[in-house]
């Protein structure tokens, strides 16, 4: 999926535009630990900023499946509450769509409680 996505990416940006994408399992294991759990982890991948420049951590997030555990609901929530771009890859059609909202189903289900509302 970071293939596909960087791929997409590439055909919809200029190519002055700088790309970096980064998995939430690569953020989660670089910068979980040190973070202390997952409220404040959740906090900086949504609206961190960088020391040195004061700068977004990340600037726009994709998900690849609507059904969402607690944890990248409570991203995607943050980051459009923050006003920062929140899209959905269909792997089928190579393409992206805006996510409007995130929703609650079942609060009680940590792994696919929530689900993505996309435009």
């Amino acid at each position: 999926m970071k293939r596909l996505a960087s791929e997409v990416l590439r055909r919809q940006l200029p190519a002055t535009v700088g790309l970096e994408i980064t998995t939430s399992d690569q953020c989660h294991l670089a910068n979980f630990a040190r973070l202390g759990g997952w409220p404040a982890w959740i906090e900086y991948v949504a609206t961190g900023v960088r020391y040195d420049d004061r700068a977004p951590v990340y600037n726009a997030y994709i998900i690849h499946e609507t059904e969402l555990g607690r944890a990248n609901a409570d991203i995607m929530k943050k980051a459009k509450a923050a006003g920062k771009l929140c899209m959905y890859l269909d792997h089928e059609s190579a393409s992206l769509t805006q996510v409007d909202s995130i929703i609650e189903v079942d609060p009680n289900n940590w792994k696919s409680g929530w689900a993505a509302v996309i435009r």
